[in-house]
């Protein structure tokens, strides 16, 4: 019987062949996602309602505001949600006094609508939303004419279902924000094509989302996921309930990447990771076989192996490193070169420890402070009392 159970080598083996499997898998999902038509409906763009809530700090915000007003129709409405008496409040009034023949408004947001701070903005920017189609963006969201057309086109000929993109980052030029794009490519694209080819599509991303009035207000409206984390994830776990279609988009959105430092990676990650462990703990569990060359990596500085097995790892690196480079290819992630060959080892190492540490702690840093994160993602504020590491 002890015959039958692999050797320390075998063990190795298998969790490498694990690892380039879901590598490979994934990698052909992502191909055929490329690859579909995005369906088109040729009836007249309906208007819709443009929620764009601001935090604070973000890069050439005036930019993205007027690439926002000149992706709209002029039919459409757009909501700008600011923390009141900020820069960023004065600087949506002066695009609102540059457009004044389209319909945009400033809404001042007072904090604590909600805890979220996202969702708290949200919150109050329902009240002067006209038209029955929201389309939710992040701060840091650059729209152009083409990527909205299509967005909102896929939308009318998928009869309304709420439609969600996943996103790539732009103007990563420092080495924490290629690790932080990195990351993406890493954890969050593979896992996206899989389930878009294989599985139902039972969450939301908050990058961009759009939805119907009626139907975000069967499952409680947006004041519904104002306590949580991962709140988009929760969206769409409700609307999926609900019975309502979830479609993950063939237009990527593209997001403008946050001046950043190793601190601020770190963080980051590690509030990503325990995102991921809320919003639904069996999959992010799962993520331990796509994790397999870090581990095997630990396995070769504590025992280290034939030289067979040396090579065989190495050549699951080069695999890992050529899908990367594929997949950044595809996407359009734009990094410095040879960065996805330098960033690899410390973004897997990353990645890993932050899955790790996701299970043993769950306060993470975000939006200017230390939040506790609880069951199913609830977030509660650490008091400033207490010493966080």
């Amino acid at each position: 019987m002890s015959g039958l159970i692999p050797g320390r080598n075998g063990w190795f083996l298998i969790v490498l062949g694990a690892g380039v499997l879901y590598d490979v898998l994934a990698s052909i999902a992502l191909r055929h996602w490329l690859r579909d038509p995005a369906p088109r409906c040729t009836d007249p763009i309906v208007p819709i309602t443009f929620f764009r809530p601001l935090k604070r700090g973000v890069p050439r915000l005036r930019e993205k505001l007027e690439a926002l007003v000149a992706s709209s129709l002029a039919g459409d409405q757009i909501l700008f949600g600011v923390d009141p008496d900020t820069e960023e409040e004065a600087l949506c009034a002066e695009v609102q006094r540059a457009f004044p023949q389209r319909d945009i408004a400033v809404v001042r947001c007072a904090p604590g609508a909600a805890v979220n701070p996202k969702i708290s903005k949200v919150v109050q920017m329902e009240a002067p939303a006209r038209h029955a189609a929201w389309l939710l963006s992040d701060s840091e969201v650059i729209f152009d004419p083409e990527f909205v057309d299509a967005f909102r086109r896929e939308w009318q000929a998928e009869a309304g279902a709420a439609l969600t993109a996943a996103y790539r980052f732009a103007n990563t030029v420092s080495g924490p924000q290629c690790c932080d794009a990195l990351a993406v490519l890493l954890g969050l694209w593979p896992g996206l094509a899989l389930v878009r080819r294989f599985g139902d599509v039972k969450f939301t991303l908050g990058a961009c989302t759009l939805v119907r009035r009626d139907g975000l207000a069967e499952v409680g409206g947006w004041r519904a996921f104002g306590d949580m984390l991962a709140e988009d994830h929760q969206l769409g776990a409700a609307l999926a309930k609900a019975g309502q279609r979830i479609r993950l988009s063939r237009q990527i959105a593209t997001l403008d990447s946050d001046a950043m430092s190793w601190t601020d990676y770190w963080r980051h990650q590690r509030r990503v990771a325990v995102t991921y462990r809320a919003a639904s703990p069996v999959g992010f569990a799962g993520m331990v076989i796509t994790q397999g060359l870090v581990w095997c990596l630990v396995a070769c500085l504590i025992w280290p192996p034939e030289s067979s097995v040396l090579i065989v790892f190495s050549g699951a690196v080069l695999i890992r490193t050529w899908r990367l480079q594929g997949m950044a290819g595809a996407l359009k992630f734009h990094f410095p070169w040879p960065w996805i060959w330098m960033g690899l080892p410390p973004s897997s190492v990353m990645e890993t420890v932050c899955w790790v540490l996701s299970w043993l702690s769950s306060r993470v840093w975000w939006s200017g402070r230390w939040w506790r994160v609880g069951i199913r993602g609830a977030l509660s504020p650490v008091p400033s009392r207490f010493k966080v590491p």
